[in-house]
């Protein structure tokens, strides 16, 4: 039985990944997978997951429907895994307009801001939310946001399914030896403490707000690096460049872009970061943990399910930036803990957050949606 993920961007975020690797671990399923674009889509290629690329955005939406139509016909799909609301959507929209016999399964991946206040996406989600055959929120907290402000949800469709990461896998390159040709290449100074960070340059990331922080309090910075591996928009990256500039931080902070293979940049890191200022339940969290990395992270969205403050990281209050960057500065002063947080972080993922675990839950939802399907046939 083959079951169709949609995935609307066209860069490997959190989602995309939690999709890459849930694919790689099904058993009783076989999935496939549409991208929004030639680049994510090589990713699932490489995995030898089948796949189709549609420009979701240079489509008008029935073009991009029809497209789906004719993948789910060929395939004969009988549930659709949509990630995030749009994919959910022309899920939706696609099962009504043609009639198609097929579940819609709405992964939740994030603490929507916007479902604080009335306003037009929120509209929409109330109109769709409870028409999905059923939701996964992606963490305890991602759920109570719903509960808490879309007091339209049936909740009785909604399981929460912590996101959850290949362990071994990262392990394999957490046990690769430092290499100082490698530090060399990339610019970093091994001599000095090194954070680090992966993920979008967005506003929802914070980057911003925190390299300000840093630069009100350089001077505790000057024996260490702040990596930074991502991308945004030319817009994003232009405004973080303009504050490395208005604060000096030229040697403290070191801009890597977008990488491909990112799992071989943890090992490099003495502490990672993250100052998001909301969230869902975040992969790279877990990936962190999973390669024996101590975080400091904003309390936002489903994060303190994972990071346990004072055991295997610690925990600063959402947007509280000054609090932030004191904690990264403890954490360079009281590096005695690292080993402790480190092994702390690796135990928890390895109990709680395995894909291996993980992709059983899964597929027992899948079979217990195509057994509803069966029974609501005779």
């Amino acid at each position: 039985m083959e079951i169709l993920h949609i995935l609307m961007m066209n860069k490997l975020n959190g989602a995309e990944k939690l999709a890459l690797i849930l694919c790689q671990n099904l058993q009783q399923f076989e999935p496939v997978v549409v991208c929004g674009g030639e680049t994510l889509a090589k990713k699932f290629s490489d995995a030898h997951i089948p796949n189709y690329s549609i420009d979701f955005q240079g489509n008008n939406r029935l073009k991009s429907l029809h497209e789906l139509k004719k993948i789910i016909i060929h395939h004969q799909i009988k549930i659709v895994h949509a990630h995030d609301n749009q994919a959910s959507i022309n899920a939706y929209l696609l099962k009504k307009i043609y009639g198609l016999d097929i579940q819609v399964i709405s992964h939740i991946h994030n603490c929507y801001p916007w479902l604080k206040t009335e306003n037009m996406l929120k509209k929409i989600d109330r109109i769709f939310r409870n028409r999905y055959d059923y939701n996964i929120a992606c963490g305890n907290l991602v759920y109570e946001h719903y509960e808490k402000y879309a007091d339209y949800i049936d909740l009785s469709k909604v399981g929460i399914f912590s996101n959850a990461i290949d362990v071994e896998k990262i392990q394999m390159y957490a046990t690769v030896p430092k290499s100082q040709q490698r530090y060399l290449e990339l610019g970093i100074n091994s001599d000095k403490f090194i954070y680090g960070f992966i993920g979008r340059f967005s506003e929802a990331k914070g980057i911003l707000p925190l390299l300000a922080s840093v630069g009100e309090h350089a001077t505790a910075f000057l024996d260490s690096q702040i990596v930074l591996i991502g991308s945004g928009t030319t817009q994003q990256e232009k405004e973080i460049q303009a504050v490395i500039r208005k604060y000096g931080l030229e040697e403290i902070v070191v801009l890597l872009g977008q990488q491909e293979d990112v799992y071989q940049f943890y090992p490099l890191m003495d502490v990672f970061f993250l100052p998001s200022q909301y969230e869902g339940l975040p992969m790279v969290i877990l990936e962190a943990m999973s390669s024996r990395k101590a975080v400091v992270a904003m309390d936002v969205g489903s994060i303190h399910e994972v990071v346990i403050d004072n055991h295997n990281g610690i925990l600063v209050p959402a947007k509280n930036y000054e609090k932030f960057v004191a904690a990264l500065i403890q954490l360079k002063q009281e590096r005695e803990k690292l080993p402790t947080f480190e092994n702390n972080a690796l135990i928890t993922i390895q109990e709680k957050y395995n894909i291996k675990n993980y992709a059983l839950e899964i597929e027992a939802l899948y079979n217990k949606i195509m057994r509803g399907m069966s029974t609501s046939r005779e």
